[in-house]
C-alpha cells in the first residue's frame, strides 16, 4: 500500500464548539513544507515496517508502533467533514486563531479529498502569543500575533484505504471521546439491545453512565463488534452464566438482561468475554483489558 506524501499540501487547524469541529488553513513557505512531509515520510516508513496490530477498543497499543484501524472507527464525523473540506476553507485570522483551544492540526497531501493522505496532531501548536521574547542580540518586545511550534510527530494517518495511529489515546481523543460521539451512546444501546435483550427500565439510565465513563463506552463498543453477538440467545446466555459462577436469576431475570448501576460490570464483562478461570487454582477472573493471542 503506498501512501502519498508528494502531492499538493495543505495545512489546518482546527477547534471544537459543543456539536461542530471548526477549521482554518496555515499558509506556509516551502522550508516548513519540506520539514512536514519529511516528518510524514517519517510515519510512512514506521507504517512499512509493519511492526502494529489491529486496533482493539478493549486492547491496548502495549509495545507494537502503531494500530492498523477501519474507516468505521472515525466515529467523530465533524472531525471528518472538516478534514474534506481541506485547502476550501478560510486561511486562518491572527486574531481569531489564538483565542482558540486548538484541538488538532492536520498535514493533507492531495488535492481530491475521496483520496488524500492525511496526518494528523492531537495538539494546540500556538505558543508564545502575548508574551515577552527576545534573540540575544536585540531587546525583549512582546509577540502579538500567535507563534506556531509544529514537532515532527503525527498521532494518526488517513488514506482512502486504511487508517493508523500511533498513540491510542490521541485517537481516541480525536475520533471517540468527543461531544459529537457521546452523543450516540443512546444509538449504542439501542443497537446491542436488538442483540441482546435488555429490561426497558434500564436502557434509558445505562445510556446516560455510558456518556460519563470512558470504560463503559469502550466495552460497549468492543461488545458491538464481536462477531458472536449475532448468535447469542437468552438461553445460551444463562448456559454461559451458569458455567462463570454467575446468577441468572439476578443478572437476567424475566429472561432480560439487567444492566443497573450495580450489575453492569458483571454483564459487560460477561458480554465481553473478559470472564475467565485458573487452571490451577479453579479461581474466577475477570480482565480489565485483554489482547488476542497471535
Amino acid at each position: 500500500m503506498t501512501i502519498d506524501t508528494s502531492g499538493d499540501a495543505t495545512l489546518i487547524v482546527a477547534w471544537r464548539t459543543p456539536k461542530h469541529v471548526h477549521g482554518r488553513t496555515i499558509q506556509f513557505g516551502s522550508d516548513f513544507e519540506d520539514a512536514l512531509r519529511r516528518s510524514a515520510e517519517k510515519s510512512v516508513q514506521i507504517i512499512d515496517t509493519g511492526a502494529g496490530k489491529a486496533y482493539d477498543p478493549d486492547d491496548e497499543q502495549g509495545e507494537s508502533k502503531y494500530l492498523t484501524l477501519n474507516h468505521e472507527e472515525l466515529q467523530d464525523t465533524e472531525v471528518m467533514k472538516i478534514l474534506r473540506k481541506g485547502s476550501s476553507l478560510s486561511d486562518a485570522n491572527p486574531t481569531e486563531v489564538e483565542k482558540k483551544n486548538i484541538a488538532f492540526y492536520a498535514l493533507l497531501i492531495g488535492n481530491d479529498p475521496r483520496n488524500r493522505s492525511i496526518f494528523m496532531r492531537a495538539r494546540n501548536p500556538i505558543r508564545l502569543s502575548g508574551k515577552l521574547v527576545g534573540i540575544l542580540e536585540n531587546s525583549l518586545k512582546r509577540v502579538r500575533s500567535p507563534v506556531f511550534q509544529f514537532d515532527s510527530y503525527w498521532d494518526v494517518v488517513i488514506t482512502s484505504e486504511k487508517v493508523w495511529t500511533f498513540n491510542q489515546a490521541n485517537f481516541e481523543r480525536l475520533f471517540k471521546d468527543t461531544d459529537v460521539v457521546l452523543a450516540k451512546t443512546d444509538e449504542w444501546v439501542s443497537k446491542l439491545a436488538t442483540f441482546v435483550p435488555i429490561a426497558d427500565s434500564d436502557i434509558e439510565s445505562f445510556s446516560e453512565r455510558i456518556r460519563s465513563n470512558s470504560t463503559l463506552r469502550r466495552k460497549v463498543t468492543s461488545i458491538l463488534a464481536k462477531q458472536h453477538l449475532e448468535s447469542m440467545t437468552p438461553e445460551s446466555l444463562r448456559e454461559r452464566m451458569l458455567a462463570h459462577d454467575l446468577d441468572p436469576d439476578r443478572l437476567m431475570p424475566n429472561g432480560s438482561l439487567s444492566i443497573t448501576k450495580e450489575t453492569q460490570n458483571e454483564v459487560l464483562q460477561f458480554l465481553n468475554e473478559d470472564l475467565f478461570t485458573g487452571d490451577f487454582s479453579g479461581e474466577q477472573y475477570a480482565a480489565s483489558r485483554k489482547a488476542r493471542r497471535s
